[in-house]
């Protein structure tokens, strides 16, 4: 069994929010999106072992820094990276960085539990659309992460997909090979209070009514339970899990 927090953590704004989930939840394993390197210094501090690959530059309070996907464990793992979608060059100097040059990449770690288990977890920041509807560069960057997993062991797949469930033709797409595990009954995983748009009220889209956009994806080979969605942390609410391995007959 492992418990899984994965959260965009949009940077370096909330960091006491998400370290007092981190406290309270005690999670085995984190899936960051937005992370940075600042962050995964206090989760060190704090018992973890971190995996970090950069995605852009970015700048909040005319403070220029990298950001991109991280995985932190308090169980023993060994972690492998690969990009579905990365320039022919080193992240540019403008800041943030455009979206399409953007070095998306999914970490994908072997995490070896208290009683021996191996599982594996893949986490990943989707490449962003303004609207929620795919662009040619999201489908493209949609069809190389999928074929790109579709190599690896049976995993979790977890992150911010940038793909509005019942809004994007790719949320078919992944879910033709993954289930979805988080409830129905969450509509949107974008915090309205902590949202850039949280207050903007000529918004053209529902975002706060109809954009899942973070998801727990999973593998047959696994069991994922006990999913909720926890505001209140970011500009996205933190998906809180428990992880099993379905038996073997």
């Amino acid at each position: 069994m492992l418990k899984l927090i994965s959260v965009n953590m949009e940077g370096e704004k909330h960091f006491p929010k998400i370290l007092n989930l981190i406290s309270s939840e005690n999670p085995d394993v984190i899936c960051i999106q937005e992370c940075t390197e600042e962050f995964l210094q206090k989760l060190e501090k704090l018992g973890f072992t971190t995996t970090f690959c950069a995605v852009r530059r970015q700048i909040q309070n005319d403070v220029a820094y990298i950001e991109g996907n991280a995985i932190a464990s308090k169980l023993p793992y060994f972690a492998t990276i690969k990009h579905y979608y990365r320039p022919d060059h080193e992240l540019p100097l403008q800041v943030p960085t455009p979206n399409d040059l953007k070095h998306h990449n999914v970490i994908i770690a072997q995490i070896t539990n208290t009683t021996g288990d191996v599982y594996t977890v893949a986490t990943t920041h989707g490449i962003y659309t303004k609207n929620g509807l795919p662009d040619e560069h999201q489908r493209e960057g949609m069809k190389k992460l999928l074929s790109l997993l579709a190599t690896e062991k049976p995993h979790i797949l977890c992150g911010d997909f940038n793909i509005p469930r019942g809004v994007s033709e790719l949320y078919s797409e992944i879910t033709k090979h993954y289930k979805d595990c988080v409830p129905e009954e969450y509509s949107s995983s974008l915090d309205r209070t902590l949202h850039i748009h949280g207050k903007n009220l000529h918004l053209t889209e529902p975002i706060f009514d109809s954009y899942m956009v973070d998801y727990i994806f999973s593998k047959p080979e696994y069991q994922v339970s006990d999913v909720r969605l926890q505001f209140g942390v970011s500009d996205h609410a933190a998906l809180i899990s428990t992880i099993t391995k379905t038996p073997t007959v």
